[in-house]
């Protein structure tokens, strides 16, 4: 709705509660945000972990897997990005309502908000693009150096079956 519509509106029939509805409303949405912070640890770290245990087994079976096995973990670090993605875009629309809440309580002689005071603060947007760029970026480079040592190391191919060449016998002396 645009802040254009929303100035046409009537007063709805509990306008007179709007204050205490608008406080409780901001509480539920303060603990979803703490939960989906949490959600975006858990996810960095379960996909840290995912990527660590598929190269712990792909460097243990190297000769016996394909080449294309070594883009899985790449595979998880994108999905996990994916995920981190709309957790963002979750914070993104919880902040811009929060920053309304924030102005509708706002008093000259009043805190400003935490909403207000981390505005020109893009730090954790920019650690957040670096945890999922390196970690892409370090899937895709083993991936696609394995993936040509693969390529460019071809294992020799001995029959095990194979007659040994005999040996002379040894004369008694």
């Amino acid at each position: 709705m645009t802040q254009q519509n929303h100035k046409a509106r009537t007063a709805g029939i509990y306008a007179a509660d709007s204050k205490e509805f608008h406080l409780k409303e901001f509480e539920c949405l303060r603990k979803e945000v703490e939960m989906k912070i949490e959600e975006q640890r858990t996810l960095e770290r379960n996909v840290v972990v995912a990527v660590g245990i598929s190269w712990a087994w792909l460097f243990h079976e190297r000769a016996n897997v394909p080449p294309w096995a070594w883009l899985m973990p790449c595979l998880f670090a994108v999905l996990g990005l994916a995920r981190a993605y709309g957790i963002t875009r979750f914070f993104r629309s919880t902040n811009a309502y929060f920053l309304t809440i924030e102005n509708a309580f706002f008093r000259p002689d009043s805190p400003i908000g935490w909403e207000h005071s981390t505005v020109k603060k893009p730090w954790t947007r920019r650690s957040v693009i670096a945890f999922w760029g390196i970690l892409i970026a370090s899937t895709a480079f083993v991936a696609v150096y394995e993936m040509n040592s693969k390529t460019l190391v071809t294992p020799s191919i001995v029959p095990s079956d194979a007659a040994k060449p005999a040996s002379s016998p040894q004369s008694p002396r």
